[in-house]
C-alpha cells in the first residue's frame, strides 16, 4: 500500500501556497479578530494594520524558505502523510518564533517565551483553516489521480467496443477476443467465455476498429477480418491455394487469410 503524500514537484505550485497563507492571515484577523489579535498588536505606537502586515511578511518569508526546502526534498524522494503533517507543524512553530521575536522587540517588556505562547496561539489557530483546506485539496487531487491511473491500467487489458453512435456496447478482456468480422453494416465479434465461443453483433464498420486493432495487437488477416494472433494455433494453405488461420478453440475454428496479409501475420506469430 502506497502511504506517500504526493505534492506537486513544480516549485511554481508552491508559490500559490506561499502567497495564500499570509493573505488569509491578514484577512481572517481583520474580519474576525480572533483572540483579540487586533487589540494585542497595538504596540510601540503603531496601528494593528502595520503589525499585521509585518507579521504577514514574516509568514511569507518563512514559507518561502520552508517550501523551497520541501521542494528540494521532493525532488529526491516521496514523503508520507505524517511527515507532511510534522512539516506543517514545524512551519507554524518557525513562524511563531519569528513573530514572538518581533513582538518582544516592539513591546520591550513582554518576555520572549511568553510572547511565543501568545504568537503560537495566533498563528496556529489562524492558519489552521488554510492548512487543512490545502491538505484536503491535495488529498482529493491525489485520489482522483489514483483512480484515473487505475482506470488507465484497466483500459490496457479491456477492449471497449462502441456502436456507430459511440455508445459503449461491449467491454471484454483483450485476451478473450478471437476475431472481428465485418457483416454488411455490422461487426461480428467472436470471443471466449470460459471455453465456449460466443459472438456479439455490433452495428459499426471495420474502420472503427482500426484503433482497437493497433492498441491491443489485433492483426488484419483479410479485408473483412481482424484476428487476435495469440489465438492462432497455425496457419495453413489449402489445396486450392487459399490460406486460413486455425484458432485454438475446441471447434478449431478456421478463418480466411488473404495473400497480402499472410506474410505479416506469419511474422507476428
Amino acid at each position: 500500500m502506497d502511504n506517500s503524500f504526493k505534492l506537486p514537484k513544480r516549485f511554481s505550485a508552491s508559490i500559490v501556497y506561499i502567497l495564500l497563507m499570509p493573505a488569509f492571515f491578514v484577512g481572517f484577523s481583520l474580519l474576525y479578530n480572533p483572540f483579540d489579535i487586533l487589540g494585542f498588536f497595538n504596540l510601540g505606537g503603531f496601528s494593528h494594520s502595520f503589525h499585521l502586515m509585518m507579521l504577514a511578511s514574516i509568514i511569507l518569508v518563512c514559507l518561502a524558505l520552508t517550501r523551497l526546502a520541501l521542494w528540494l526534498i521532493l525532488r529526491r524522494r516521496e514523503i508520507e502523510g505524517w511527515h507532511y503533517a510534522l512539516w506543517c507543524i514545524g512551519e507554524g512553530f518557525l513562524i511563531s518564533c519569528f513573530a514572538a521575536l518581533y513582538t518582544t522587540l516592539f513591546d520591550g517588556e513582554l518576555p520572549f517565551f511568553q510572547s511565543l505562547g501568545i504568537c503560537m496561539k495566533f498563528i496556529f489557530l489562524s492558519l489552521l483553516y488554510p492548512y487543512i483546506f490545502m491538505a484536503m485539496f491535495q488529498m482529493i487531487r491525489n485520489r482522483s489521480s489514483e483512480i484515473a491511473s487505475r482506470e488507465n491500467a484497466s483500459d490496457d487489458s479491456l477492449v471497449k467496443f462502441r456502436d456507430e453512435h459511440q455508445r459503449l456496447k461491449l467491454t471484454i478482456d483483450k485476451s478473450a477476443v478471437l476475431s472481428i468480422k465485418s457483416e454488411l453494416n455490422y461487426l461480428e465479434i467472436s470471443y471466449l467465455d470460459g471455453e465456449k465461443v460466443r459472438t456479439y453483433l455490433l452495428r459499426n464498420s471495420m474502420r472503427s476498429q482500426e484503433d482497437n486493432a493497433a492498441r491491443y495487437g489485433f492483426a488484419r488477416c483479410h479485408r473483412s477480418w481482424f484476428v487476435n494472433p495469440k489465438h492462432i494455433r497455425m496457419l495453413k494453405k489449402e489445396q486450392n491455394g487459399v490460406y486460413s488461420a486455425v484458432l485454438d478453440t475446441q471447434e478449431a475454428i478456421s478463418i480466411p487469410v488473404s495473400r497480402q496479409y499472410y506474410k505479416d501475420l506469419s511474422e507476428a506469430l
